[in-house]
């Protein structure tokens, strides 16, 4: 009963401004998306964050304008194919969700530049993902992913990526093509040793590998003199048994 009044008192009162460009309607408790919203094709930035929708309405076709789409933290299983034709969309968070799997279909959004897909159960990462060659950030954290397909060279616009709380134990030699990637997040995960590949990244600032199973001091100060912007590597709670000679110290590289 109450969200049946919060949704009405969010139509009366939001969904009549058909020309607003942002509307957020998370945290309410919402079991599906108002209807009207259909009408909303102005709307640039919609926020579903926090309800307990299970399925978003094929009507998110109809928003061609909408270029932000955030629904974490929701009862989503499966995606409508309709999502796929909001071509305009530059950012979709779509985290914590029981989703598993997320369809090829996803390659159809050509403009999306952000994807927030943590902790949503996937086993793999999604096919359509790495067709998305404008990404620049791509969250994969809390996911069930073991192994980094060789198509993911194709992402060279991506900036910030995050694989943290995986259980991923190497790096496929395609990432050495990801020449714009400067923050890349790892913890967590199940490396026995350090990926010497990301030595191979002329822009990685930001390296974050704690939490794993790195038991060989193999990380020598040669290897990263290459790294000229290195400022952050983070290496707590591996094997490595200090003092170990990593850092250069006109680098200003701090090991956390």
């Amino acid at each position: 009963m109450a969200a049946d009044v919060v949704q009405w008192n969010f139509q009366s009162e939001a969904l009549d401004r058909r020309n607003r460009a942002v509307l957020n309607l998370s945290h309410h408790d919402l079991m599906v998306v108002p209807e009207r919203l259909k009408s909303s094709r102005e709307l640039r930035v919609l926020h579903l964050n926090n309800n307990k929708i299970t399925m978003p309405p094929e009507e998110l076709q109809f928003m061609m304008n909408l270029q932000v789409l955030t629904l974490d933290h929701n009862m989503l299983t499966t995606l409508p194919s309709g999502m796929f034709k909001c071509t305009g969309l530059q950012t979709l968070s779509l985290g914590h969700n029981p989703l598993v799997y997320i369809s090829e279909d996803v390659a159809k959004l050509v403009n999306l530049t952000e994807l927030w897909l943590p902790n949503t159960q996937l086993t793999c990462v999604p096919t359509g993902v790495c067709s998305l060659r404008g990404l620049r950030v791509l969250s994969l954290e809390g996911n069930n992913l073991s192994d980094i397909p060789s198509a993911f060279g194709t992402l060279r616009n991506l900036c910030w990526l995050n694989l943290a709380r995986n259980a991923v134990k190497e790096l496929p030699d395609c990432f050495m093509l990801l020449g714009k990637l400067h923050t890349l997040k790892l913890d967590w995960n199940q490396f026995q040793d350090f990926p010497k590949v990301v030595l191979k990244l002329p822009k990685l600032v930001n390296l974050c590998l704690s939490h794993n199973c790195i038991c060989l001091p193999d990380v020598l100060l040669s290897e990263l003199r290459p790294l000229d912007g290195f400022t952050k590597l983070d290496l707590r709670d591996n094997g490595i048994a200090p003092p170990v000679p990593l850092l250069p110290k006109e680098k200003d590289i701090v090991l956390l």
